[in-house]
C-alpha cells in the first residue's frame, strides 16, 4: 500500500500535525474507509463541529490552526485527495492575509499579488477534487476585525478578503464547484468588518458563529 507522506515543510502549525495525520491517512487506507465529507483548512475547520454530520458517513477533519493555503496546497494529497472523499469542504485564506498585513510572509507583493496567492492555492486545490471526479464546496473567507495588538490593518483586510471571495466566487460559477458563502452573514455591510458577536477574538467563530456556518452549510449537503 503506497501512502503520501510529504514530509515536513518548516512551518510549525503544519509540521505539529504531520506524524498524527500520517498515521490517520495510513489507517484510513489499511482499512479502505470510505470517507464521506473531508474539512480541510485552518484552525476555523479545525475548531468546526464536524459531528453534526456524523450521520452522513464517515467525516474527516483535515483542518491545522495557523496554516496557509500555500502549506495546505502542499500538503493537500496526503490529507485530502488521497483518501478520495466524496465531499471536500474548503475553507482557508485568512492566516495567509494575516501574515502579508504583519509582513512576516509575501514580503513584496502588493494587494493583487495577495488575492492572487490565495486564489491560486484554493482553485488549484478545488480542481484537483473535481479531476478526481468528486465534489468540492468552496467556502469564502470570513471578515474579521482584530483588536490592535494584533497589527493587523482591519480595513484594508476587509477589503482583500471581499476580493478574495469575488475570485472564489467567480470560480465556482464557472467550474463546478460550490460556493459556500459563510462571508455575507458574518459581515457587518458598513465597515466590511466581522459582526463582533460572532466571535470572541476577532477572527474565530464563537459558539454562536459556528451555529451559522453549519446551518448554512446544510444547505449544501
Amino acid at each position: 500500500m503506497n501512502v503520501v507522506k510529504p514530509g515536513y515543510f518548516g512551518y510549525d502549525y503544519t509540521d505539529a500535525k504531520r506524524d498524527q495525520f500520517d498515521q490517520r491517512n495510513e489507517y484510513l487506507l489499511a482499512n479502505n474507509t470510505q470517507v464521506d465529507i473531508l474539512f480541510y483548512g485552518d484552525s476555523i475547520t479545525e475548531a468546526f463541529l464536524i459531528t453534526a454530520y456524523e450521520y452522513l458517513g464517515t467525516v474527516v477533519n483535515s483542518g491545522i490552526g495557523g496554516d496557509r493555503t500555500v502549506y495546505m496546497r502542499k500538503r493537500f494529497e496526503a490529507d485530502a485527495l488521497q483518501l478520495n472523499p466524496n465531499k471536500v469542504i474548503l475553507l482557508g485564506g485568512i492566516n495567509d492575509v494575516q501574515a502579508w498585513l504583519r509582513g512576516e510572509e509575501y514580503v513584496g507583493y502588493d494587494a493583487d499579488g495577495i488575492v492572487a496567492e490565495v486564489t491560486a492555492n484554493i482553485i488549484e486545490m478545488a480542481d484537483m477534487v473535481l479531476g478526481a471526479g468528486n465534489q468540492v464546496l468552496v467556502a469564502s473567507v470570513l471578515p474579521i476585525k482584530r483588536p490592535p495588538e494584533k497589527l493587523i490593518d482591519n480595513e484594508l483586510a476587509a477589503v482583500i478578503i471581499r476580493r478574495i471571495n469575488s475570485v472564489l466566487r467567480d470560480y465556482t460559477e464557472v467550474s463546478g464547484a460550490d460556493f459556500v458563502d459563510y462571508y455575507s452573514a458574518f459581515v457587518d455591510r458598513p465597515s466590511g468588518m466581522l459582526i463582533e458577536s460572532y466571535a470572541s477574538d476577532g477572527l474565530h467563530p464563537n459558539e454562536t458563529g459556528y451555529k451559522i456556518m453549519i446551518d448554512i452549510l446544510n444547505k449544501h449537503i
